[in-house]
């Protein structure tokens, strides 16, 4: 009797979700919901069946733009923190921005739409030191600038056809999921690597107010100075805690095939470990450009659900580097219409932003022919 009911009471374990699985499939709900006019909820259920956790994380999607709603319940708010963390994840092997992230210090937005933290100055130092018995001892306080991060709307914008935003819900997920983190990758790297200043619109690239250091040869001893070269200033200016060398895939790869006269490997194990810090290697990287960034001050925050629209009117500008209006006197090519062409366009906006908490922690040598 016992083993019967034992048998009746046993509930098989539930299968672990794919990784950001809820941001892709509130995607895809939300365009199998245009094309079907309907709602994404009810999309979601078409398309995916009885999923809750997929019901929750919509209904979150829908607060997060209601400016009178500024609370969460904790589970809902984990819920999509750890989907937006999983993102990340899936981002890191095509994305700068994602690695330095996960080893940076990491933010969400709240209800007042700002983040505000201390950053440190190199000096005065708040530390400590030995003093003799019945002696003063020294009162000394920490160099603080507060640090302070508001929303910039990151937004990506891709088309497909009538047809594919009909498929069956697998398909349109894994669809999604493939341009999404393919096309968030290349719009937050090239902006994360430029020289352009913050402003209104945009977070500062790393490399802006940087004075670059120029290359000093090919040979393995021009390497090491190089490498002192980007190393020099960060430790200067009281970095050096969490080092990342940023490169393209080129320089990793002549690193990693450089011999010494004995053919043994000068650079071995590029990918696990280099010098005094970790690698990211990345073909949104410069080729000949050498990035260093103490990730102990990199600082981001962003919103935990971002925004999804679709439409199947307009006109777009099917350009990804340097999108122009439509005709601003002169016509953009080129150009497609959605509705002639029976298509769709999903657009996804997210509130992000990034900096430095402190100033000296990048470096970087340019011109590098090895």
């Amino acid at each position: 009797m016992n083993a019967a009911l034992d048998t009746l009471s046993y509930a098989p374990p539930r299968k672990r979700r794919a990784k950001a699985q809820l941001l892709f499939r509130s995607c895809a709900a939300h365009c199998a919901a245009f094309t079907q006019e309907t709602t994404p909820q009810v999309a979601a259920a078409r398309l995916f069946g009885n999923d809750a956790g997929l019901k929750s994380y919509l209904s979150i999607q829908r607060a997060a733009v209601d400016p009178a709603v500024t609370s969460m319940p904790d589970w809902a708010g984990n819920m999509a923190v750890e989907t937006w963390a999983e993102f990340l994840e899936l981002l890191a092997p095509a994305s700068v921005y994602a690695q330095l992230a996960a080893v940076g210090a990491r933010f969400d937005f709240d209800s007042s739409g700002k983040v505000s933290f201390p950053g440190r100055d190199s000096s005065p130092a708040l530390a400590g030191d030995f003093v003799g018995e019945n002696a003063p001892i020294p009162v000394k306080k920490a160099g603080l600038q507060a640090v302070s991060l508001t929303p910039k709307k990151m937004a990506v914008l891709s088309a497909m056809s009538s047809e594919m935003s009909r498929s069956t819900g697998s398909h349109l997920e894994k669809y999604i999921r493939d341009f999404m983190v393919e096309d968030t990758a290349k719009v937050l790297d090239t902006r994360l690597l430029d020289a352009a200043a913050a402003n209104a619109i945009r977070p500062a690239g790393l490399l802006n107010g940087i004075t670059l250091t120029p290359s000093t040869g090919v040979l393995p001893g021009n390497v090491i100075e190089d490498l002192k070269a980007a190393l020099a200033p960060i430790l200067a200016s009281g970095g050096g805690r969490r080092l990342v060398w940023i490169m393209n895939p080129i320089q990793a790869m002549s690193l990693a095939l450089q011999t010494d006269a004995s053919g043994g490997f000068i650079w071995p194990n590029i990918e696990n470990g280099f010098m005094l810090g970790a690698v990211i290697i990345s073909p949104n990287v410069t080729d000949g450009t050498l990035i260093l960034v103490d990730a102990a001050e990199f600082a981001t925050v962003a919103d935990i659900v971002p925004q999804f629209d679709v439409s199947d009117a307009g006109t777009l500008h099917m350009e990804d580097t340097s999108p122009e209006s439509i005709n601003d006197g002169t016509f953009a090519t080129p150009v497609i219409s959605l509705y002639q062409q029976d298509a769709l366009a999903v657009r996804m906006i997210q509130q992000i932003n990034w900096s430095m908490r402190r100033p000296g922690m990048v470096a970087a040598v340019t011109g590098i022919a090895w």
